[in-house]
């Protein structure tokens, strides 16, 4: 009933350019509704695309919501919010919720958060130091002391 399209070729996997000529070759000749799906993180990239292609069917969001637990509300309200406060919520209930869940201890919960900061670090580009020692952390109160410190 749809047609998802995600303008890479198989080889570039998660890295490389979008090929939006691509896309909009596919859009024109395709009669089925087109959902574009690929590198949407920010507001700005998900008013690009609908701007650049008004006729589009829906957009699909995957790392990016990763990234940005609350892109959906920024796209709805029109505009960036990034809240500190709502962002430590979240990222302590998710922190709370692997603690009580990962059996592997400190070890795995550790990686679990560190995987997730190499997506949540794209919101704090002015704490380059931060992000690294979160990323360096070889142990929970390493890396909670480094995400503390964050402002």
């Amino acid at each position: 009933s749809e047609v998802i399209i995600h303008p890479r070729n198989a080889s570039q996997m998660y890295k490389g350019v979008i090929d939006l000529d691509c896309f909009s070759s596919c859009l024109q000749d395709l009669q089925h509704p087109v959902i574009y799906n690929g590198d949407i993180t920010t507001f700005e990239e998900y008013s690009a695309i609908t701007s650049k292609f008004p006729t589009v069917a829906g957009i699909m969001i995957g790392r990016g919501l990763i990234m940005n637990p609350f892109l959906v509300n920024d796209i709805n309200s029109g505009e960036y919010t990034f809240n500190i406060k709502l962002f430590r919520n979240f990222h302590d209930a998710l922190f709370n919720d692997y603690s009580q869940y990962l059996e592997g201890g400190d070890k795995q919960l550790l990686m679990k958060m560190k995987e997730k900061w190499e997506f949540f670090a794209k919101l704090f580009p002015e704490n380059k130091k931060e992000i690294k020692q979160i990323k360096k952390a070889n142990n929970l109160k390493n890396f909670q002391n480094a995400y503390n410190s964050l402002r």
